[in-house]
């Protein structure tokens, strides 16, 4: 009887490491993509920063002059009499920043 249990189970192993490697694969896509998506948020504030500093310290056109030279896209660019807001957008990513106005 022992013989027979284990003839039975002979080749189980293989169904086991199949799925643990398909599911290792899995995360490893998910966690891919994630760290893809930091890098890009990531991208897109550092590039709002800069054009919200260049726009408030040499004006609008130099905000935008900035951004497009960094690959964004502006969205919009507020400017009252303390501060300048920017809203750019790159690989589809949209991210906000603001400076004081000198």
């Amino acid at each position: 009887m022992i013989r027979t249990a284990r003839r039975s189970d002979r080749g189980q192993a293989l169904p086991v490491v199949a799925i643990a490697i398909v599911l290792a694969a899995l995360v490893t896509l998910a966690l891919g993509q994630l760290g893809a998506a930091s890098v890009r948020q990531g991208r897109a504030q550092a590039v709002a920063d800069v054009t919200a500093l260049a726009a408030a310290s040499s004006g609008s056109d130099a905000g935008r002059s900035v951004a497009t030279a960094n690959g964004a896209t502006v969205r919009s660019i507020t400017t009252d009499a303390e501060e300048v807001r920017v809203i750019v957008a790159i690989d589809g990513v949209e991210a906000g920043a603001a400076a004081k106005a000198l």
